[in-house]
């Protein structure tokens, strides 16, 4: 009987990992996004969608989770968000007699 539970637990899991619905699921969320930006866009009197706010709550799952599993990287995350990009270090300078300085230093 066990046995047969562990084969239908692996079973499954393999067939969730092959389908990867909570994929699927953030992508046809993000779909409704970009759908409703463009339906306002279009025609602003179609201002409530129910799949987009299916959506919100599918995001706000997502967020709840990653605040479940990774609390601190998540807050982390979330008060940087905005912070603007480190500086860049200088840019590499190129002497163009580069080659010649080479030949003399070999000696040819």
């Amino acid at each position: 009987m066990i046995a047969a539970l562990l084969v239908v637990a692996f079973a499954l899991g393999y067939g969730a990992r092959c389908v990867r619905p909570l994929s699927r699921i953030d992508d046809w969320a993000w779909e409704q996004i970009h759908v409703r930006t463009r339906d306002l866009r279009d025609n602003p009197a179609r201002r409530r969608r129910p799949g987009w706010w299916l959506a919100q709550a599918v995001f706000a799952v997502e967020i709840l989770g990653a605040l479940a599993v990774r609390p601190r990287q998540t807050a982390h995350a979330w008060r940087h968000r905005h912070d603007p990009p480190p500086a860049r270090g200088p840019a590499p300078v190129i002497d163009p007699d580069w080659a010649a300085k080479r030949r003399a230093a070999e000696g040819r």
